[in-house]
């Protein structure tokens, strides 16, 4: 081990800087010593006593060092202080290594004597120690002599032979009490290699490598005591501690938070036990018991001349910086009259005190910067906004003559050396003040721009020259498109010649590729190809007779525009365009004319002065028959007495209508139906109810408007969350079951795009024009079949053939992409069918 960190320390070395270092620092260096800590474990042997000799040392050495450390300090200072104590734990190191009967002595005795063993040591160490306080007794002979109590003499099963019981003896370390093992001492002291054989590995002869003899130097020739393991160590740890003696040192003690080895953990009972053991506790009250806090004089006064005021500050010559520095502490100390600091200690470089007087200073410091750190930190703040200030007018004129300069606008080094400039002056100023001027971001646009001109000259120089990209439309687009982007600073006479033929070329390439587009999507009138068609031709700055008409059709109305659109798919035999075109004219009335189909104005309804009349009696107060009229079409949780619509006012084509009282019967009957769904009433199945409702407005035609002004009046003012979405859900399996009638469909409509959540809007309508334009299902509605019903309309692709979102089918635009290499596809529809 010794050959290998010297070979290390020869590898790692240069012979230069050794020279240098020990010419100017003298061999001077900083060392760091690593060791464990005591040993405490269930089974301590010989290794645990060397581990624990070696911690008692450093202990002693660590107690002594801060122990001196605090009495030097006083007497340097030249302060009284009473003599501190401390536990000495010399007599455990005595016990351990004194000549002439320490126990490793002893243990190297017996290793020489014949027939020496672990027992005969053992019982020579109790014959010696025995009494002593840091000797833990084996037998209760010894125990008693010594006042103490005996310790078992058998205390662990052998791991090879569970029946062998091992002696053992105890130290009372520093840390605690440790029990020793002492099997095998005697064997582990012996250092394994002979004599011959060692002296035959240090040979100097030919055939022999020089590594062997680095590793075993020659002993010499004298017949000496064979060294045994312990006289080795205790040598090299009185070697290490005379190292340590010389030096000036710091320690660092670790203490390791939990036994688990995670974090997050804090065990205080093992923590505390190992600050106790490592003597932090011991040095904490060798520090208390003097003076801990110090500082200065030069410090002290600095840091509390704060509690003096500014004026007696002035007026007295022993604070005045030109004073002594003891003096203005002492000077300090007496102007604070309301206070006694009697325990504090003026040395000769320091002023020292304890807790109690650091408590009251720093309180008296606190309270005197809560007075005057806003007055400073005011001051501060107005300078530094006044020196900003003045760094951002200049800042600001510099930019601004940049941008007005022409011989600095268009150079774009020169913008860069005014940026960096600019930066660097308000650079620093940026965390107090995190705002830019409006001239820099110009400078900074201006300059991008510049940076893209020169980069579009490239790019197009490049492309006029290629035969083939200059004639593609995409290529010559995308230069036109990057050119109007940065259009507002025009470049050189060169770059704007070179921009303008390249507008040329696209201009002649411009008709290829934009009039069988342009004329396809004039053959199906599709608005949106027209639109990006426009725009496409903008950018080229292209126009023809096709285009003009693009023109005309897109500066028609919505509801002309459509019309045309619905004729031409009627021409084309579209009809997926043909619904959705009725739709889309349906959808404009409904905007435009939306106070026409308000569902109280239904020209189908029952008065509502009729509707209560039914209900009221004749001794029915005026004001009650009005708030019955009033409810005809707001929630509510009990049943309806007679049908919201008027079978009388037949608004459709519809063959068998019922009496009124067969009407009302079961207009009302579908009402209950509905409230058992919603959740109004208590219904063991409320599924059922459902279909039962939408089953009795399938088989009668006439009840149809009936069931959607029950629902819509269900959906007008319903506190209750869930009943609104058990509507909605209802409503939903409706548009699933049969459309309403013609002359409801708009209202209806209407009322979802008013009132249904936006999440549901779109489905639902697109659920109506589905059950209008195709038509109502045959067989009645199953409790069963509900479910799905509601999940056909709900949880479905919305359908673009019944949006007012314009579709053109794939066989009427296949004409765009005819002969065409580069194809402008149209935009595409909402749902890909």
């Amino acid at each position: 081990f010794d050959w290998l960190v010297q070979r290390i320390n020869k590898a790692v070395a240069n012979d230069d800087e050794e020279q240098n270092i020990e010419r100017r620092f003298g061999h001077k260096y900083i060392g760091v010593l690593d060791i464990f800590g005591f040993e405490i474990m269930e089974r301590n042997s010989f290794e645990q006593l060397l581990i624990n000799y070696t911690n008692e040392k450093l202990q002693q050495h660590f107690n002594r060092h801060t122990f001196k450390e605090e009495t030097h300090l006083y007497t340097e200072e030249g302060i009284d202080f009473e003599p501190i104590a401390f536990i000495d734990n010399q007599p455990i190191l005595d016990l351990i290594e004194k000549r002439p009967d320490g126990i490793l002595l002893l243990l190297d005795d017996e290793i020489t004597a014949p027939k020496g063993n672990d027992a005969k040591w053992l019982s020579k160490c109790e014959g010696v120690h025995a009494g002593k306080s840091e000797w833990l007794s084996l037998t209760e002979k010894h125990a008693s002599a010594s006042g103490r109590a005996a310790i078992p003499n058998k205390i662990h099963k052998n791991y090879e032979q569970q029946q062998q019981q091992e002696d053992f003896f105890g130290v009372t370390h520093y840390a605690g009490d440790v029990k020793y093992i002492s099997t095998n001492f005697c064997h582990k002291n012996k250092d394994p290699l002979g004599r011959n054989l060692y002296d035959l590995m240090a040979l100097e002869a030919p055939g022999f490598d020089i590594v062997s003899q680095n590793l075993f130097p020659p002993l010499g020739t004298i017949p000496r005591r064979q060294p045994t393991i312990a006289g080795q160590f205790r040598k090299q740890l009185t070697s290490l501690m005379k190292i340590i003696d010389a030096a000036s040192p710091c320690y660092i003690r670790c203490i390791k938070p939990n036994s688990k080895l995670c974090s997050g953990l804090f065990e205080t009972a093992s923590c505390v036990e190992q600050l106790t053991y490592a003597g932090v506790f011991e040095a904490v009250k060798i520090r208390k018991s003097g003076y801990p806090f110090r500082l200065a004089h030069r410090q002290f006064a600095a840091r509390y001349r704060i509690l003096i005021d500014s004026k007696r500050l002035n007026s007295i010559s022993d604070l005045a910086e030109t004073a002594p520095e003891r003096t203005r502490c002492t000077a300090l100390l007496n102007l604070l009259q309301n206070q006694e600091f009697v325990d504090i200690k003026i040395g000769n470089s320091m002023v020292l005190y304890r807790a109690p007087e650091h408590r009251v200073l720093e309180l008296l410091r606190n309270l005197a910067l809560e007075r005057l750190v806003p007055i400073a930190q005011r001051a501060l703040r107005i300078g530094t906004g006044r020196v900003y200030r003045k760094v951002l007018k200049k800042v600001r004129c510099d930019l601004q003559a940049a941008l007005d300069s022409p011989n600095i606008r268009d150079d774009a080094a020169a913008l860069d050396t005014v940026i960096d400039s600019a930066l660097s002056r308000i650079g620093p100023h940026q965390t107090l003040f995190p705002w830019l001027p409006p001239e820099l971001d110009s400078v900074r646009q201006r300059r991008n721009i510049l940076q893209e001109r020169l980069d579009l000259d490239e790019v197009m120089r490049a492309l006029l020259n290629d035969p083939v990209k200059s004639q593609s439309y995409d290529d010559l687009a995308h230069c036109v498109r990057r050119a109007d982007a940065i259009a507002a600073v025009p470049g050189t006479p060169q770059q704007m010649a070179l921009e303008q033929n390249v507008r040329d070329a696209l201009n002649q390439v411009a008709g290829k590729k934009l009039d069988p587009i342009a004329q396809a999507a004039i053959d199906v009138l599709d608005k949106a190809l027209m639109e990006t068609i426009k725009e496409e031709a903008r950018r080229a700055r292209y126009t023809s007779d096709d285009l003009k008409r693009i023109d005309e059709y897109l500066a028609m109305s919505d509801e002309a525009l459509t019309k045309l659109q619905l004729k031409r798919a009627n021409e084309l035999d579209d009809p997926d365009r043909v619904v959705n075109r009725e739709i889309k004219l349906k959808q404009l009335m409904i905007e435009t004319y939306a106070s026409m189909y308000q569902i109280p104005i239904y020209a189908g309804l029952r008065e509502k002065e009729e509707w209560a009349a039914r209900k009221s009696r004749i001794y029915t107060s005026a004001t009650k028959r009005q708030k019955i009229a009033d409810s005809m079409l707001k929630h509510q949780s009990n049943a309806i007495h007679c049908a919201l619509s008027d079978p009388k006012k037949r608004m459709d084509a519809i063959e068998g209508i019922p009496t009124t009282k067969d009407f009302d019967k079961k207009a009302v009957l579908m009402f209950k139906c509905i409230l058992g769904f919603l959740g109004e009433s208590k219904h063991p199945y409320p599924e059922s109810l459902g279909s039962e409702c939408l089953s009795i407005a399938l088989s009668d035609e006439s009840l149809r408007a009936e069931f959607y002004l029950q629902l819509t009046k269900q959906l007008n003012e319903n506190p209750t969350p869930a009943s609104i979405d058990q509507a909605w859900q209802l409503l939903a399996a409706a548009f699933a079951t049969f459309p309403p009638p013609p002359s409801f469909e708009n209202f209806v409509a209407l009322f979802v795009k008013q009132h249904a959540p936006l999440d549901k809007q779109k489905l639902l309508i697109s659920g109506l024009y589905s059950i209008v334009y195709g038509g109502e299902r045959k067989n009645p509605v199953t409790a069963e079949e509900l479910p799905h019903l509601i999940a056909r309309t709900l949880n479905s692709e919305i359908s673009a053939r019944y949006l007012d979102v314009d579709i053109v089918s794939t066989g009427s635009s296949t004409s765009l992409h005819n002969g065409n290499n580069h194809k402008m596809p149209p935009p595409p529809p909402l749902v890909q069918h």
